[in-house]
């Protein structure tokens, strides 16, 4: 028997690549808001950060009472877009089988 009773995964970039996801989401959510969204990848270097931080960072001009609604929006463009464009790393799912065997 294990010393272990959990196993606890990161999903975001540890067992699923996101990057395009979140892309994708946050360049839909400055469009929704009729701006201009930032290059991929200076998006890709706030991934990471928590979102309103992200938003800051993004658009600088934003207020600060307007962040929640663009979380929001984010938010509900990677329920309804964003998930259909995760991918597991490379032997994600063998690696969950077999965390799953192990006797805790």
């Amino acid at each position: 028997m294990s010393q272990y009773k959990l196993i606890i995964f990161d999903f975001d970039g540890t067992l699923a690549i996101t990057h395009n996801a979140i892309i994708s989401c946050i360049t839909k959510t400055f469009e929704k808001f009729l701006l201009v969204p930032p290059n991929p990848a200076l998006i890709r270097g706030t991934i990471g950060i928590n979102l309103a931080k992200t938003f800051q960072i993004l658009h600088p001009a934003i207020e600060a009472t307007e962040i929640p609604l663009w979380v929001e929006t984010y938010r509900y463009y990677y329920r309804t877009e964003g998930e259909k464009q995760l991918a597991l790393f490379s032997g994600t799912t063998e690696i969950l089988h077999l965390a799953k065997e192990v006797e805790l």
